[in-house]
């Protein structure tokens, strides 16, 4: 038999659509899940059944439960909670790809109310309308100082809402060391070019003087601009003023000062043990007229980015058309501003998971992965050790300070003669209920304790003893 006659083969052992569905595995799953969503799941499955023959894997004893128990699986990441959930052991806090931070107890428990009927624009003691988050508004000018606050859908679109709002069609000097791309091929000089601002850039990567400012100043500047350069550093030969140099000069030339602080601080992290990053409060301290960050970083609340600044600043910013097209809903609002809360009463560093996740002491690291590796039975063909490794804050936070951490580390053994390697037991754990994401290092696959939750110790054994009862 040629190669596309095994193909075909292949092919013909895969039920029709209309086959499996009238089956009694296919109809038990109708009744459980919806029979629409599982004709269409069961369709993409299918596909990629179909694609993998064509791509040389062969259906070796498949049937159709081996397909009604992929499918099931795929109907339980689809719409089960704990086929939503995520175990991230791969030792980067605030992973882009997982979803970043990990809102606390206290902010779901807010989204959960606020997805009922919600008092998202009205003031509860005369029944009128007021501003869409008001409440937030409160926290945020106890926490940082500022006048006024207004929250949008990430910090993109709060830095384009104020160079739309403050600099349209003017120039905003900004030194070339400050260009930054913030992930995804997005750079700042795309966002300014939408928002209308025109870009004038001034000094050299590495070294950029308060006179050169000074000297780019003119009837078309609209506004000075600092970008904290969050996920990079340049060092060495360099230099560039502060915040408060540059806030004293564009005052001095009556030109507001804007600063984007990209991961946002709201308590100094040099108190935590960890290089500071810029502070919201300071910025304002210091004389920037706005400050915008993220909401889903350092924050540890939901994804958005948060406008801090003058009375007079962000009202504008209100009223320009495009906060209502970047504005965020109100289950963001009720989880930033139980995430705030945290803030205000000093209970952040136990109650955030971002913050109890940086302060974790090697000896809870070490005692999370023994409780895993000690529930394990003996592998024959795998490694399973504990190892010192290194953790990272990530989404450009903190982006030089690694933190020391425990990890589980699995490789297989010399004699292994199985067919399982360290990338197929990866995606295994990639594919399970519910995903566990590791990070492949050296040969082994790591399962970092700094990341993973409490109470997500028992899922990581449950997957690892059927992955590897094998052995």
């Amino acid at each position: 038999m040629d190669e596309s006659e095994s193909i075909k083969e292949h092919l013909r052992k895969l039920p029709s659509v209309s086959e499996f569905l009238s089956h009694s595995l296919g109809k038990e799953l109708c009744h459980e899940f919806g029979a629409g969503i599982v004709k269409m799941v069961l369709r993409e499955t299918l596909d990629t059944i179909r694609h993998r023959i064509r791509q040389g894997y062969r259906l070796d004893g498949f049937n159709i439960e081996t397909l009604a128990r992929q499918v099931q699986a795929e109907l339980i990441r689809r719409t089960a909670s704990s086929g939503r959930r995520l175990v991230n052991a791969t030792g980067i806090l605030l992973h882009t790809n997982l979803g970043r931070a990990p809102l606390c107890r206290e902010a779901i428990e807010a989204i959960q109310a606020a997805a009922h009927y919600t008092p998202l624009e009205v003031d509860l003691q005369s029944g009128k309308r007021s501003h869409r988050g008001c409440h937030v508004e409160r926290l945020l000018r106890e926490l940082t100082g500022c006048e006024a606050a207004v929250v949008v859908n990430n910090n993109a679109a709060a830095t384009a809402l104020i160079l739309n709002t403050m600099a349209n069609a003017r120039q905003i000097v900004i030194s070339r060391g400050q260009l930054v791309e913030i992930g995804g091929s997005f750079r700042l000089p795309d966002v300014m070019d939408e928002s209308g601002a025109r870009l004038r850039a001034i000094g050299t990567t590495n070294r950029t003087y308060l006179s050169d400012y000074e000297a780019a100043i003119n009837e078309e500047t609209g506004a000075l601009l600092y970008v904290h350069p969050s996920n990079y550093q340049i060092k060495g030969y360099a230099a560039t003023p502060s915040v408060r140099e540059l806030a004293q000069l564009a005052h001095a030339y009556n030109r507001p000062l804007i600063a984007d602080i990209g991961s946002g601080a709201l308590v100094p992290l040099e108190d935590l043990g960890f290089s500071n990053e810029p502070v919201v409060s300071q910025m304002l301290a210091e004389g920037a007229d706005v400050v915008c960050f993220s909401g889903d970083k350092l924050v540890g609340g939901p994804q958005c980015g948060i406008i801090c600044g003058s009375d007079a600043r962000v009202t504008a910013m209100r009223q320009n058309p495009l906060t209502r097209m970047f504005r965020v809903d109100k289950l963001t609002l009720a989880a930033l501003e139980a995430t705030l809360t945290h803030f205000i009463n000093g209970t952040f560093q136990e109650a955030i998971p971002l913050y109890e996740m940086m302060g974790r002491s090697t000896q809870r690291l070490r005692e999370m992965a023994e409780s895993i590796t000690s529930a394990l039975p003996d592998l024959k063909t795998m490694n399973v050790s504990i190892v010192e490794d290194q953790a990272f804050v990530g989404s450009g936070s903190i982006p030089e300070e690694a933190l020391p951490t425990q990890a589980i580390r699995i490789e297989p053994k010399a004699s292994n003669q199985t067919d399982l390697t360290v990338e197929e037991l990866a995606g295994r754990l990639r594919c399970s209920t519910p995903s566990i994401f590791g990070r492949i290092q050296q040969g082994g696959l790591l399962l970092d304790m700094r990341t993973v939750q409490p109470g997500e110790e028992a899922a990581i054994v449950e997957e690892l003893k059927a992955y590897l009862a094998h052995d």
